[in-house]
């Protein structure tokens, strides 16, 4: 599943590079779309979207170009998961992503959806970076599968 989820950000990732490359000087403008959700379910555990699944595509299209935008359900700050940190400590993109000023605004200052133009045509392509928790529904103690 996951290499599968690889594969398809990498065409799309390549299309949209190949995309700003081409475009006019128009900005070239990306929404990006975050959960709001820091606890999964009734559980105290920790969620929130997955650090390589933003900083890998924000740092790569930021240098081709766009202009990324985030939008949360409930706006503001929008909850890395705590896993994904510690999981990619040594990662040189999530580092500096860790670390950027631009970068952090993103999450930190998200819009609500009422903010966003629903007509979109602000932006070249609207984003779904899409984190699938494998923990869920997985009991406190209870192993999980790996897939």
């Amino acid at each position: 599943m996951a290499v599968l989820r690889f594969l398809c950000f990498c065409q799309l990732l390549c299309v949209l590079v190949n995309n700003a490359q081409s475009q006019s000087s128009m900005a070239k403008k990306i929404l990006v779309i975050l959960t709001s959700a820091d606890k999964m379910g009734d559980t105290e555990e920790p969620i929130g979207w997955y650090l390589p699944e933003l900083a890998h595509p924000y740092k790569a299209l930021v240098d081709a170009g766009f202009i990324i935008e985030s939008v949360s359900p409930k706006g503001g700050k929008a909850p890395v998961d705590p896993g994904s940190v510690k999981d990619y400590k040594d990662d040189p993109i999530c580092q500096w992503f860790q670390k950027d000023a631009k970068a952090q605004a993103l999450v930190d200052n998200t819009k609500t959806p009422s903010q966003i133009d629903p007509r979109l045509k602000l932006f070249s392509i609207s984003n779904f970076f899409i984190s699938f928790n494998t923990k869920k529904g997985v009991k406190k103690g209870q192993k999980q599968n790996e897939s």
